[in-house]
């Protein structure tokens, strides 16, 4: 908590900065919890946030019930007291709350319609606060081993030139874009989005891999209580917070009526880029990430063209690594995945020799893996890795 408080810069008060953020997310989680309408609540978090910048106690307006002459809900001292406590139980428990009127609140999150009042926080407030480019990369739950790729190595890369990969830590491509991210090597490289509290990982299957987010100096976050269950309706919300934390969104694999459409269209109403990988007409986990190109899109065929539409520099660097099979039978089966984008391990035995050769692919796929050239997925499904066959010679770097 005491690094995300260097960040602060009131402009009149004598009170530690440690109680100063803790008044001003009190008040405000007091404000989020008083049954108000969604017009009364805009109306009062702009009062309070403007009555907090101009320098006042945060204190005082929960016990004067008045911001700039106007008064303020009767409940606002009792929950503001309750506020404080939880707050202070949760921050024993490593949940920060980073209240809208901090600089450590995200920028891009703090200019969308009606942004959340708090964030709570697992892990580093600096993997958000300090990035000057946010990408976040979304798709299906139920992907394939080919969209699984494609959203590693898009991590993996994007990461590698100091984007900050924002996802929401489902199954899927979610999960595979925070791997990719921390297969980069760079710290603080991802932050995951979850629709629940902070207590409690969802799913619970991702816990390991939330706890190296946080240990590779990452974050969770939340705008929902540390104790809230993941209800479906909390998605949505979760999914505003992740289009509203990115410069643009990625869609690597969807269906139809996939939550990533959603993350897409919030997008498209902050002004963001949104792109989107396109697929067979006839798989439907391409059905929705295909209308997504239909309207509009810009089309990603390659991790060059998310470049291209981000703006970058590039710089010239050594050239790729290129892939290198030691046998013949290695090399057509390399082949015969970067032409079918994923195959399960049967149709990959019989297409070359059936029983006979089992034991001959058995061991070329071993080598291929041992190499990093294929991925091995869940259910016996095969994919080539893209990152060693990329064809670019250049080292590509966000502008700061």
């Amino acid at each position: 908590m005491r690094e995300a408080l260097e960040y602060l810069s009131m402009k009149t008060t004598s009170q530690p900065l440690e109680s100063v953020l803790l008044n001003q997310s009190a008040l405000l989680l007091a404000l989020s919890r008083a049954k108000l309408s969604a017009e009364a609540m805009r109306h009062y978090l702009d009062l309070i946030i403007a009555w907090i910048e101009a320098g006042a106690d945060p204190k005082q307006v929960a016990e004067d019930q008045t911001a700039e002459g106007e008064r303020l809900p009767s409940c606002i001292e009792h929950l503001t007291k309750a506020a404080t406590d939880d707050l202070e139980l949760w921050n024993d428990e490593g949940i920060s709350a980073v209240p809208i009127t901090s600089n450590c609140y995200p920028q891009l999150l703090k200019s969308i319609f009606n942004p959340p009042p708090i964030l709570f926080v697992r892990g580093n407030h600096e993997s958000f606060a300090s990035r000057n480019h946010a990408i976040a990369i979304v798709g299906s739950r139920r992907s394939d081993g080919f969209g699984d790729n494609l959203a590693r190595e898009f991590a993996k890369s994007l990461a590698a030139s100091n984007a900050l990969i924002v996802s929401g830590l489902a199954l899927g491509i979610d999960g595979m874009s925070h791997r990719g991210a921390l297969d980069s090597g760079v710290k603080s490289a991802t932050v995951a989005i979850l629709g629940n509290g902070l207590k409690t990982v969802y799913p619970k299957s991702h816990e390991r891999l939330a706890s190296e987010i946080i240990d590779n100096g990452g974050a969770l976050i939340s705008q929902f209580e540390p104790k809230e269950i993941p209800y479906p309706s909390n998605f949505l919300s979760r999914n505003r917070i992740i289009a509203g934390l990115s410069n643009a969104i990625l869609v690597v694999q969807a269906a139809d009526r996939s939550g990533s459409l959603v993350t897409a269209r919030y997008g498209l109403e902050e002004g963001r880029d949104v792109l989107a990988v396109p697929g067979s007409i006839a798989d439907q986990r391409f059905k929705g990430s295909n209308n997504l190109i239909r309207q509009g899109a810009h089309v990603v065929t390659c991790i060059e063209d998310v470049f291209d539409v981000l703006g970058v520099k590039k710089s010239k660097s050594e050239s790729a690594k290129s892939i290198e099979a030691s046998s013949p039978l290695e090399k057509d089966i390399l082949q015969f995945l970067a032409k079918s984008q994923s195959v399960r391990l049967p149709e990959l035995v019989r297409n070359f020799g059936g029983n006979e050769a089992r034991l001959a692919v058995h061991s070329a796929l071993l080598n291929l893996e041992l190499d990093g050239l294929i991925f091995k997925h869940p259910g016996d499904e095969i994919s080539v890795n893209l990152g060693p066959i990329q064809r670019s010679s250049l080292q590509l770097e966000f502008n700061r």
